[in-house]
């Protein structure tokens, strides 16, 4: 899967969790739980769930820790497919 098929369904998911934002989206992959107000543990929870069901897998904890920006998480998954 090409990264930008990754990036269109990880905005997707985040569409999902959080609802569109002001910006009709308002999601770039500079999206972090610093500069989103409302990505905080919880909501964290059901990001990696949904993201997880998406795209069927499982991430390990370092993964984990490394998914704090939605470039990151792109990278991540596709890292991870590539496998």
């Amino acid at each position: 899967m090409e990264r930008s098929e990754i990036k269109e369904q990880v905005l997707e998911v985040f569409i999902d969790v959080f609802g569109k934002t002001s910006g009709g989206g308002g999601f770039n992959e500079y999206t972090s739980p610093e500069n989103f107000y409302a990505w905080d543990s919880l909501s964290d929870v059901n990001l990696i769930l949904a993201l997880e069901r998406r795209f069927n897998l499982r991430f390990s904890l370092g993964e984990l820790d490394c998914m704090r920006s939605i470039g990151a998480i792109i990278d991540v998954i596709k890292n991870k497919m590539e496998m």
